[in-house]
Parts: C-alpha cells; sequence; structure tokens
C-alpha cells in the first residue's frame, strides 16, 4: 500500500517547523540550496511527481523501475533529481547493512531525463524520514554540536506532529483533550503525553518517536531484540522510566486524584496506549509482552480507586493520521474500536496480532474506505498548485 500521502502531510509540517525556527531556519537555506530548490514545497513536489509517475507501472513484487518523465520534463527539477541519484555516488558506495548510501540516493539517472527507481520504499522515505537524517548530517557538516534528533523529538515530533494529529482526530465537544504540556503545572510533572477522556472511558497515551538500530533488526535473535526494545519502552540506560511504566505512574497519580478534570465514575476504564512511528514495531506479539510487563509493574503501583484497566495497546501514529476525519466525525468510535479488539485477541489463533492489522480487516469488513485525509489533501493541493 503505497499511500504517501501521511509522509507528505510530515514532510511538510518538518519543513515548515525548520522555517519558523530560529535555530535551524538558516540552516534550512543551506539544505535547501544544495537541493537546488526554492522551498520544501518545491522539494516534496518533484519527489511526489516521481512516485506518482511510476505507480502505474508498478508490479506487486517489484521494487526498482524505470521511469520517463515525458510530457511533465519541463515541471520537473532535475537539478534535484541529479542530487539524489547515485550516479555520482557510485565510486564511494560503500555496502551498509542499513543501505545508507541507497536510502541518500534512491534513484540512477540515465539518458533523456530516464530514472531508475531503485528501491521504492527508500524514495517514499524522502517524503520525511529520510529529510531528518540527511538534514542531521548537514548540520554535522556545519559544526552544529547540539542533539538534533533530541530537539527534534520534543519540540516538532511531539509537540506539533503528534499533539495537532490528536487534535485532528478527536472533537472536542466529546472529549476531554489534555497533553501532557497542559498537565505538566498541576501534576508536577507530566501525567502521560496526551489524556484522552469519554465519559467514564480514558486513554492515557505514551507517544514514542524512536527507532530500532539496524544491527538489533537482523541480529536475528530476540534477546538482543528485545534489549533494545526494553530501553525504548521499559527503562533506559539512565534507570528513567519509559513507556509501560511511564503509563503505570500515570495510572497512579490517576487514582491519587487530579485536579484538572474531574472522573464521573467509580468505574473508570483506562485504555493505556503507546504510539510509535517506526513500523518496525508492529510485530505480531508485541501487545502481548509488553503488556505483561505493563501488568507487573501495575502490581507495584498504589492504584487506589476502582479502575478497570484494559490490556496495553500499541497503535502506530499512521493509523490516526489515515483516519482522523472518521475519529473527528466520529464514523469510528475510537474506544469501540479498541474494545473490538480486544474481543478479536481472545479468538484462538488470534492472540498476537497487531492493532494495525485487525484495523485493515475490520475496515475492509465494514466497507469503509482508507481515503486521504482532509489535510492530506490539502497539504497536496498547496504543494502541487502553480506547478
Amino acid at each position: 500500500n503505497y499511500d504517501y500521502s501521511t509522509q507528505t502531510v510530515r514532510g511538510s509540517l518538518f519543513f515548515e517547523y525548520l522555517t519558523n525556527s530560529s535555530t535551524f531556519k538558516y540552516h534550512l537555506r543551506k539544505y535547501l540550496n544544495w537541493h537546488r530548490v526554492e522551498n520544501g514545497d518545491e522539494y516534496l513536489y518533484n519527489i511526489i511527481m516521481l512516485i506518482t509517475l511510476a505507480l502505474p507501472g508498478w508490479g506487486h513484487l517489484q521494487k526498482s523501475h524505470i521511469i520517463n518523465t515525458g510530457p511533465d520534463r519541463d515541471k520537473i527539477n532535475h537539478r534535484l533529481l541529479s542530487r539524489i541519484s547515485i550516479n555520482s555516488n557510485l565510486i564511494h558506495y560503500v555496502v551498509s547493512e542499513d543501505f545508507t548510501g541507497l536510502r541518500k540516493f534512491p534513484i540512477y539517472k540515465g539518458l533523456n531525463n530516464q530514472y531508475l527507481i531503485l528501491d521504492m520504499p527508500f524514495l517514499y522515505d524522502k517524503l520525511f524520514k529520510n529529510v531528518v537524517f540527511t538534514f542531521k548530517d548537514h548540520l554535522k557538516e556545519n559544526n552544529f554540536t547540539e542533539n538534533f534528533l533530541s530537539i527534534k523529538g520534543k519540540e516538532f515530533s511531539e509537540e506539533i506532529l503528534f499533539y495537532n494529529v490528536i487534535l485532528r482526530c478527536f472533537n472536542k465537544h466529546t472529549y476531554h483533550l489534555y497533553s501532557g504540556k497542559m498537565t505538566e503545572p498541576v501534576c508536577k510533572g507530566e501525567l502521560c503525553d496526551y489524556y484522552i477522556r469519554s465519559n467514564n472511558r480514558i486513554a492515557l497515551m505514551e507517544f514514542k518517536d524512536v527507532l530500532l538500530d539496524t544491527s538489533s533488526k537482523n541480529d536475528g535473535t530476540t534477546k538482543v531484540l528485545f534489549q533494545k526494545m526494553d530501553l525504548k519502552f521499559s527503562i533506559n540506560q539512565n534507570k528513567s522510566p519509559k513507556g509501560v511504566r511511564q503509563l503505570a505512574k500515570a495510572i497512579e497519580k490517576l487514582s491519587n486524584g487530579i485536579s484538572f478534570d474531574t472522573l464521573d465514575s467509580e468505574d473508570t476504564i483506562i485504555y493505556p496506549i503507546i504510539c510509535y512511528t517506526d513500523s518496525s514495531f508492529g510485530f505480531d506479539g508485541i501487545n502481548r509482552r509488553y503488556d505483561k510487563m505493563f501488568q507487573d509493574f501495575l502490581t507495584s503501583t498504589s492504584v487506589s480507586k476502582k479502575f478497570i484497566i484494559n490490556p496495553l495497546v500499541f497503535i502506530n501514529l499512521d493509523f490516526f493520521q489515515h483516519f482522523e476525519d472518521f475519529l473527528y466525525n466520529e464514523t469510528i468510535d475510537f474506544f469501540g474500536l479498541i474494545d473490538r479488539y480486544y474481543e478479536h485477541i481472545k479468538i484462538p489463533g488470534h492472540e498476537i496480532v497487531p492493532f494495525e492489522i485487525f484495523v485493515g480487516s475490520y475496515m475492509n469488513d465494514m466497507g469503509k474506505p482508507t481515503e486521504i485525509s482532509k489535510l492530506g489533501k490539502e497539504r497536496l493541493y498547496e504543494i502541487m498548485k502553480g506547478r
């Protein structure tokens, strides 16, 4: 499923963030100049054009494809495409287990403005994910010494991308919404990254914009894989609680009473959720493994009120972006959908099914199309207009 709208939205918002940042706007100008484009929209337009020209002839098992820019040749910035072509870098190409060179240069430029797409998923990453890492490399080359990924994780991923996705998914007339930043002053620190309540049902969300390193993915052993994942979702190298431990602590705080919201019912139902961005975490069994860890942590807390605490669920941010209009208009009942998932994983043989697999099957059965969101259409229109 090559739906590039969510990545386009992220890329557009990221360029907007860099443009408005007093810290990064100067570096962004140099980055765009190197790519031979005037702004982020021009950059995204050219990547989108390559993708859309390739899609009609795309085979279901193909990862590479030759395209001719044809009548659109005058609209395409071939100077930019030369920058992301592997041609001039072949002599310096180094094979690596994470395909760094191919990620930076996912196309090969042929004669008469023909292009060979070497890897379509890596070309998709040029809309957002690879922009983050090439911009990080650009900063390093220009002697920027601060931790860009840490700054970007807080300022952009959480407080711009995640916060705004949540506000586009949940109608304030139906839901009580409190971001971590809003709860921080009254909870002596964040309760969680987002608190979402509808009547007696509360979603407590921790947002994790973290990546699993290639060596851990390729190691082939669950021991190494889970050790690295536990640092991101349980407790990190500095012994700070992460993910499941943060959610357990949030429920403890909630049970001791909060001042920013009034809980009307003694039978409050808690939905603990980890929202992630790296698709590597969407594998079979992740919910079962980390829910067991979560339940173990709960036993060591002092949850005093009569809460009904549901199993932990990992949900990809893509889900919220894909279905934000359905959620906001309440065509999809968010809590009801998770309840259906809980019932689904009780079925023998389905115990380890991840949430996204269930949702895809459920939406098909219900006949609900996965159309581009309103924001996706708006951003695509702004990028494509006048070109």
